[in-house]
């Protein structure tokens, strides 16, 4: 059944493990089960509903859970369906701002700021606070070698 795209439903199952259990985190779990059995809008209203609960809570609650989400979906890299965009323009994007505005000195908003929106400078002012980031140091090299391969794709 999982074909081609094994590793990704794997992958949101073992994610979905992960985050079962915590007030927080259950509902990006339920998301996860629901996507990861091939039922996409109930997994899209489980996301809806939980970026409209995420909104009530503290700063400290959401800037926590975006760090894990991101950080998971930095160590799965064939899960490509963890951050739809309704989850990245209603809780990660949003967070990411309120983090750096908060705090503009932070390596950690800077480095996943630079990681999911492609932006150098951010990753760059990560690494100049933190050098030894190793997830900002390989976003940064790789980027314009993954520029290459983009421009080049269909050469082959």
């Amino acid at each position: 059944m999982h074909y081609w795209n094994k590793d990704n439903f794997e992958g949101l199952a073992a994610i979905a493990e992960d985050l079962r259990g915590d007030d927080f985190h259950t509902p990006i779990a339920r998301y996860c089960d629901l996507r990861q059995q091939g039922l996409r809008k109930p997994a899209l209203l489980v996301l809806h509903e939980f970026v409209s609960a995420s909104k009530a809570w503290s700063f400290q609650d959401r800037r926590t859970t975006a760090d894990r989400l991101l950080l998971m979906w930095q160590n799965h890299p064939f899960v490509h369906q963890l951050l739809p965009q309704p989850l990245i323009e209603g809780f990660v994007r949003l967070t990411l701002r309120e983090w750096s505005d908060d705090e503009p000195d932070s390596a950690e908003a800077l480095r996943w700021t630079g990681v999911v929106f492609g932006d150098r400078l951010a990753l760059e002012r990560a690494l100049l606070i933190e050098p030894r980031d190793d997830i900002a140091r390989r976003t940064l090299i790789t980027a314009p070698l993954n520029d290459v391969d983009y421009a080049t794709r269909h050469l082959i």
